[in-house]
């Protein structure tokens, strides 16, 4: 999990594009915003759903039982970048109601930074988490120019590389 990870960060905060030996590329268009390239190793599964046709496709990465989602979101009519004050505040909106279902009575906010993105993370261990099938969850929020990449990471492992950035 955590060479997916580093390749979409890396790919999406260098501003380039990593790829290994039995690596597969993605491409999934963003409408009129261009295309996302997702990069990961061939035995991982990757699936698509949408809400609606203006929308980014919602993406499910799986393997070895583990579990990313991501969604791409932007304003409908700004070209501007998103401010970090703006998704500092979401993140923390989230974490507020993300910590109902944590183990922990605080979740650490985490940065994320790099060429072209910025971004915030927290980790949890699921409280119950046979409501939801995982004991352990990432949660993160990064912009990329006026892009904004939300995701999810659950596993049951709890040394699972990617929960260790």
């Amino acid at each position: 999990m955590k060479k997916v990870l580093l390749c979409m960060i890396l790919s999406i905060f260098l501003g380039g594009q990593i790829i290994f030996a039995k690596d597969k590329v993605e491409v999934l268009p963003l409408f009129e915003r261009g295309y996302l390239n997702l990069v990961m190793p061939e035995s991982y599964e990757m699936s698509t759903f949408s809400k609606q046709n203006t929308q980014a496709p919602g993406i499910r990465i799986t393997n070895d039982g583990n579990l990313i989602t991501l969604s791409v979101q932007w304003a409908k009519n700004s070209d501007e970048k998103l401010p970090d004050d703006f998704i500092k505040k979401l993140i923390e909106s989230n974490k507020k109601e993300m910590i109902n279902y944590a183990v922990e009575k605080n979740l650490e906010l985490k940065r994320i930074e790099g060429k072209e993105g910025k971004g915030y993370y927290f980790l949890l261990t699921v409280k119950n988490p046979e409501e939801v099938g995982y004991k352990y969850s990432m949660r993160s929020f990064m912009s990329v120019g006026n892009l904004m990449i939300v995701s999810t990471m659950l596993s049951n492992d709890e040394s699972s590389k990617f929960l260790n950035i």
